[in-house]
């Protein structure tokens, strides 16, 4: 009987860190990472007030989350930004920063944002974020070298994910914050 208890809790564990591994959902399109959605902005403001706006918000970005922008080009009042950001800037993973390219535009029912080509970065490598996340989903992570065990990588990955999760959710909210801000949201 003891045995059976024993063997039970065993295999509800294996199956429950099993289970418990790729809890990590973030948005896609696709096999692509992709936040992206609408800001709608009151129309009472002209194009290149709001553009300004959109500068301005880049600008207070770049500072608050410790961007490092590489191009940012304006076009039209189209906003393209290719930047990077540290994941876990004071931790464990401080060497790993993600690079990636925001494009923000003005359209019919607001700002329309889209953020894209997310690639970790470290030591000289680069890891698509797409192509990590897809292994992370189907149990077959990136193993640092062969003494590493897949769980030990798993956590890793879902580690990574998580915070570059919430630094992109964080990046994307502070525009529509600001634009609330700003009042020129609807």
């Amino acid at each position: 009987m003891r045995t059976r208890a024993l063997l039970t809790v065993l295999i509800c564990s294996v199956l429950c860190s099993a289970v418990c591994a790729q809890k990590v959902l973030m948005p896609s399109k696709g096999n692509n990472i992709v936040y992206d959605g609408t800001v709608n902005v009151n129309h009472n403001f002209n194009g290149d007030y709001v553009c300004s706006k959109l500068k301005s918000w880049v600008i207070a970005a770049t500072k608050e989350y410790h961007l490092d922008v590489q191009r940012m080009s304006d076009e039209g009042c189209t906003i393209t930004i290719n930047a990077s950001t540290a994941i876990d800037k004071g931790g464990n993973f401080n060497d790993v920063d993600c690079s990636f390219n925001l494009v923000i535009n003005i359209a019919e029912e607001g700002l329309n944002y889209q953020l894209t080509d997310l690639v970790f970065n470290k030591a000289q490598h680069q890891y698509s974020v797409n192509e990590v996340y897809s292994r992370y989903r189907q149990n077959d992570p990136y193993v640092k070298a062969v003494f590493e065990n897949k769980q030990a990588a798993l956590r890793r990955h879902e580690f990574l994910l998580n915070a570059l999760d919430k630094r992109m959710t964080a990046l994307t909210s502070s525009l529509k914050t600001y634009m609330l801000q700003m009042g020129m949201t609807k």
